[in-house]
């Protein structure tokens, strides 16, 4: 029932237009979900209806089985399906649902609806440094216009830090690992975000550097636009003092002309 991510689309491509991917990937959802939005709330109502919070593999099974109806539905008819959204997010007995809708809810176009949903999630569990972990990715990978903005104001926030890895990669890995969309942004300011924190994250933790800096890596694999960009932020790095790490992650990119 889930199409294929982004990467699994590119795979075997070639100067790939992210744009044009993700339009596409945009309307089969919204085709599939319209297609089968009468069975997908059927089975949705049906197995809520069944719930029992337990944790046992059978309980698993339908909470992502149900959870996949919402997702479908909410791709199809966000409109219609919100209440059952918000429904889900404020009843939830189990972090799975809870996140499943979390991560819905961070994707509409109410931003009244983001933000309190956000603000509930995280007051919620502002004192489970693991599960904030999951409120920063959630938010770094949405699809919502602007998000960049949005992860540059939670560098600021208080639970994070950018000497906490996991925290690091909750954010800033996230959004240039799993947003393509907003990361690989014609106008650069993905690329030039994640240049900013290199520079500022190589002098901390140098590993960590070096995997932020895979994407860029795997420049040739985009289209001319995206590869001149990439080149440009590969060329500011190498002229910076990196870390052997990251160096080599630059240099050996720089190499593959």
């Amino acid at each position: 029932l889930m199409p294929p991510s982004f990467e699994e689309v590119v795979g075997n491509l070639s100067l790939v237009d992210v744009d044009r991917v993700e339009a596409v990937r945009d309307y089969y959802r919204y085709e599939l979900g319209k297609v089968l939005f009468s069975s997908a709330k059927l089975v949705y109502e049906r197995l809520w209806a069944m719930e029992t919070h337990a944790l046992d593999g059978q309980a698993f099974g339908r909470r992502k089985l149900r959870n996949t109806c919402l997702w479908s539905m909410m791709k199809a008819d966000e409109q219609d399906t919100l209440p059952t959204c918000l429904k889900q997010f404020s009843s939830a007995k189990t972090m799975s649902d809870q996140l499943a809708s979390f991560n819905l809810l961070s994707q509409v176009n109410d931003i009244k609806i983001r933000e309190a949903t956000s603000d509930s999630f995280y007051q919620q569990w502002a004192r489970e440094d693991l599960v904030l972990d999951k409120w920063f990715s959630v938010q770094a990978s949405s699809e919502i216009p602007g998000v960049l903005n949005r992860v540059k104001a939670l560098l600021k926030h208080p639970a994070f830090t950018n000497k906490n890895p996991n925290k690091v990669r909750a954010l800033i890995g996230c959004f240039v690992m799993n947003n393509p969309r907003h990361f690989h942004a014609l106008d650069g300011s993905g690329y030039d975000f994640l240049l900013e924190q290199l520079a500022i994250i190589d002098r901390i933790n140098p590993s960590i550097a070096a995997r932020l800096a895979t994407p860029f890596t795997r420049w040739q694999r985009f289209d001319l636009p995206r590869q001149a960009l990439m080149k440009k932020v590969l060329i500011a790095l190498d002229e910076l003092d990196l870390s052997r790490d990251l160096h080599e992650v630059v240099s050996k990119s720089l190499e593959n002309n």
